[in-house]
């Protein structure tokens, strides 16, 4: 984190700040728990499975090295990931090791679904979403996976000389739902089509964007100058098929941006 965001303290908060702690511990049960399925015991299993592939939740438990070496994503988690990169996380190397890891951050009025995802990404995750104060007292919610050596790839994908970029390769990695999580966090909808608030890459990059959209699902999409900086464009014609593609997957908190 920068020199001007400090995490907050019970004793340095505010009555209202600390309120808002205890609304982040009481929903991060209610809210979870209330649309989570209960999973009946299979005994009847004898598939054999890859070690670290089908873990739980792993938030406040002490992973030795080789535990963590051994920890794999599984298929959700990955596409998951590529989707919130497309968006607003970001991936960077931390630590002696020189492992990856993913820093994502939302505002407090995303609190359901930043504890939503904090479940889905619980197998890779030291701690719940952590409430962040900065220097004008304003907060929003930070979460970061572990360092992992399975991130490397991720890593490789969206970084290059330390600076976040698309390549093309992404092709290879969308599906509906990374096209799902990167819609919750950069989409916009409108009468006609979907906005992609693709603003921070390059006019290039929107590019490769376009024509993997159009490669791997057929959707069609314009680059729409937005001041000195670009976005995606679903058009009308694709729009029900991006839909479609996508709202199995859309977390309840943001069906709004549907509509």
């Amino acid at each position: 984190m920068k020199n001007n965001k400090n995490f907050a303290t019970w004793t340095g908060m505010s009555k209202e700040q600390r309120d808002k702690l205890n609304i982040l511990q009481k929903s991060r049960i209610i809210s979870i728990s209330s649309k989570l399925k209960k999973i009946e015991p299979n005994n009847d299993c004898k598939l054999i499975v890859i070690y670290g592939s089908n873990l739980g939740s792993t938030i406040g438990l002490r992973l030795s090295q080789q535990s963590l070496d051994n920890l794999y994503l599984t298929p959700l988690i990955q596409q998951i990931l590529v989707g919130i990169l497309l968006g607003d996380a970001n991936i960077r190397i931390v630590g002696k090791n020189g492992k990856p890891h993913i820093q994502y951050n939302q505002g407090f009025i995303h609190l359901e679904h930043i504890l939503y995802l904090s479940y889905l990404l619980s197998p890779i995750l030291t701690h719940f979403p952590s409430l962040v104060q900065q220097r004008d007292l304003s907060t929003y919610l930070h979460l970061h996976t572990r360092a992992l050596s399975s991130l490397i790839p991720l890593y490789d994908l969206f970084i290059e000389n330390g600076v976040k970029k698309i390549s093309p390769l992404i092709v290879n990695w969308l599906t509906p739902i990374s096209l799902a999580f990167w819609a919750m966090d950069d989409g916009s909808s409108t009468p006609e089509g979907f906005y992609l608030n693709t603003h921070s890459f390059s006019y290039e990059e929107q590019i490769i964007l376009q024509k993997a959209l159009l490669y791997k699902f057929g959707l069609e999409c314009n680059i729409h100058k937005h001041g000195k900086q670009f976005k995606l464009y679903v058009k009308a014609k694709s729009k029900p098929l991006f839909i479609s593609l996508i709202k199995p997957y859309f977390s309840s908190f943001f069906l709004y941006k549907l509509n």
